[in-house]
């Protein structure tokens, strides 16, 4: 069996058009909904902490993506 495919919170905003900040309010449970300071709370990307950095599975952004 092969390592999950681990992409860093840079990879993941290349992926997904966003900005950094864009995912890293994911993996916290929030996103912005236009308007002034109109953060919503929603299911937290998966993520797993190594040290500061943070990373994501491929497989689980897969599924985090379609289930939104």
């Amino acid at each position: 069996m092969s390592a999950p495919k681990l992409l860093s919170v840079r990879e993941v905003a290349a992926y997904c058009g966003v900005s950094v900040s864009t995912v890293r309010n994911w993996v916290k449970g929030f996103y912005f909904e236009g308007g002034a300071k109109a953060y919503k709370t929603m299911r937290p990307l998966p993520s797993i902490r190594l040290g500061q950095a943070i990373r994501i599975k491929q497989a689980d952004l897969d599924r985090w993506i379609e289930a939104r």
